[in-house]
């Protein structure tokens, strides 16, 4: 039996728009090309987009639908 151990990083961050910013923490992905943000800091930085209807395969073979919306931010180290 193979062990698998992920090491999960998270840092500070600043998030900012036009007229927003906040800081939160961020989880760093290796392997990902995309920033995804949670729904309620989302709301925070009040992003302007148009909504998108996505489809992709999770778990166990299973297809599910998301509301995404692709914005432009600036993401910046807290130091």
């Amino acid at each position: 039996m193979s062990t698998w151990f992920v090491d999960l990083q998270t840092i500070p961050v600043i998030f900012e728009n036009r007229s927003h910013q906040i800081e939160e923490n961020a989880l760093l992905d290796d392997v990902s090309i995309t920033t995804y943000l949670n729904s309620d800091v989302a709301a925070q930085l009040s992003p302007q987009g148009h909504c998108q209807i996505v489809t992709g395969n999770v778990l166990n073979g299973r297809i599910e639908t998301f509301r995404t919306m692709p914005v432009e931010l600036e993401v910046g180290g807290v130091d």
